[in-house]
């Protein structure tokens, strides 16, 4: 057990922040969850409760008096709500199956699982506004930045994170300690308080969501922030040299390419900025490792791959009646066949049944379409640009899952939910304000909002927010 004075003195503030103002520490959640020095309470509290999820439950019952009345119109709070009765049916009935034996672990996922609702239902009670928006928005880019940039660090100095190391996280995998002890530096992988395939998905989504607000938001200062953002997160997340999350990358790239505005511009951004990682870091070389690596390891693809259909094969072949109900969740499924899915697609039917497999579907459905429908009603560039980040999200976190469990995992959702809510939000704006559908009408207001942008607007002759 740590009681750490820093982290104590860190926990008291964050904590009272929520009763000063629920606000601030909603935007306050994302960097106190990535980015928390997890180890200084470590074990503190039972069942390896951490400082976050004590501050999630607290925020979201002071948010109780701010949320909107329609909250449970929402589809974002009404899937994340049906995401997390999906993962806690699986949790109950394999823990039944298993005589009780995997009590505790299962609770420890349904209570990672509960973020997913809570910061949902924070997320549409805070952004009531688009300053609050913005700011919403903001948070979340910070937040992974610092997470991505402790990530760096811990690559070349791992030293200096150890804070950030949070005892067992994977059992099936070294420490970072040990990384640094036994592995040369070009193939140790970023990890931290969040987990190695976590960092890389916080750190794509939020590459996503930044690069666009740079292509689209007006504003030099803006500018400069996302691009910083973009850079940090990017980086975040192939120090990770997480293969799925590169590939997924890359498809979402080429579809922002294909279907989003401002091709030029993104074009121009991703070749500096392809340029600048070859010629100024050994990503070459660590992505070289992580692809063919020493003969005999399962970090190298083609044994990796191997070792993921043989699991799948294991899976699909030895069919529990579970199954075709709520699934086994994922301590029973291992205790059953010594493996994990592997798969979001094979663990939806593994971890939560059909039932999970379904809300899963309908998530992914809604997201698109809502995502989508916000790209082509808006007239405001910067609600735009939060829309083809959240579409390019999903579309990474849709070709990372065919070989992780991302959507049965709380921490890589965090920012799926989060700007999903953000898009429900606005599109009720739409609603209630058809004005805001109308391009001269929202130039109107970010110029009482901010006359540079709205000047910076004018100059661009609208072409800021136009799809081309």
């Amino acid at each position: 057990m740590n009681l750490d004075p820093v982290a104590i003195t860190i926990s008291a503030l964050a904590i009272g922040l929520i009763f000063l103002n629920p606000r601030w520490a909603a935007y306050f959640y994302f960097t106190l969850s990535w980015c928390y020095p997890a180890t200084l309470l470590y074990g503190t509290l039972p069942l390896g409760v951490r400082l976050s999820d004590v501050y999630v439950i607290l925020l979201a019952l002071a948010c109780a008096r701010i949320a909107p009345k329609d909250i449970l119109q929402s589809w974002a709070v009404r899937l994340a709500i049906l995401w997390f009765v999906s993962i806690t049916l699986g949790c109950i009935i394999g823990s039944v199956s298993l005589n009780l034996t995997g009590v505790v672990k299962n609770l420890r996922i349904v209570g990672r699982s509960l973020h997913i609702p809570l910061l949902t239902y924070i997320v549409f009670s805070v952004v009531q506004s688009r300053v609050e928006a913005r700011r919403m928005i903001g948070a979340i880019l910070i937040a992974a930045s610092l997470a991505s940039l402790i990530g760096v660090v811990q690559i070349h100095a791992p030293a200096l994170t150890q804070p950030w190391e949070v005892p067992n996280l994977k059992l099936y995998a070294r420490s970072a300690e040990e990384q640094a002890d036994e592995m040369e530096e070009q193939d140790r992988r970023a990890d931290v308080a969040t987990g190695g395939v976590s960092l890389a998905v916080i750190g794509f989504s939020a590459s996503f969501v930044a690069l666009r607000l740079l292509t689209r938001d007006p504003g030099a200062m803006a500018k400069l922030r996302y691009a910083a953002a973009t850079a940090l997160t990017f980086a975040g997340m192939w120090y990770t040299v997480t293969r799925g999350a590169i590939l997924g990358y890359t498809v979402a790239i080429l579809y922002s390419l294909t279907f989003f505005g401002r091709r030029l511009l993104t074009i121009a951004l991703i070749c500096v900025g392809a340029m600048a990682m070859v010629s100024q870091t050994d990503f070459m070389e660590r992505l070289d490792r992580r692809v063919y690596g020493e003969s005999g390891s399962a970090d190298v693809l083609e044994e990796s791959a191997e070792t993921r259909f043989r699991i799948w094969t294991k899976m699909m072949t030895r069919i529990s009646p579970h199954y075709f109900l709520f699934g086994r969740g994922m301590i029973a499924e291992y205790q059953r066949l010594r493996a994990t899915a592997h798969s979001s697609y094979v663990g939806a039917i593994v971890n939560t049944g059909l039932f999970g497999f379904i809300i899963c579907t309908c998530l992914v459905v809604a997201v698109w379409r809502r995502g989508n429908r916000l790209i082509r009603t808006d007239s405001d560039p910067f609600m735009i640009a939060v829309g083809e980040g959240l579409i390019m999200v999903l579309i990474g976190l849709l070709v990372n899952g065919l070989t992780a469990e991302h959507f049965q995992n709380a921490m890589p959702l965090n920012i799926l939910f989060a700007v999903f809510a953000i898009v429900e939000w606005r599109l009720k704006e739409q609603e209630r304000h058809p004005e805001l559908l109308d391009q001269n009408g929202w130039t109107a207001a970010l110029a009482a909002y901010d006359p540079a942008a709205a000047a910076d607007y004018a100059r661009h002759d609208g072409s800021v927010g136009r799809r081309r």
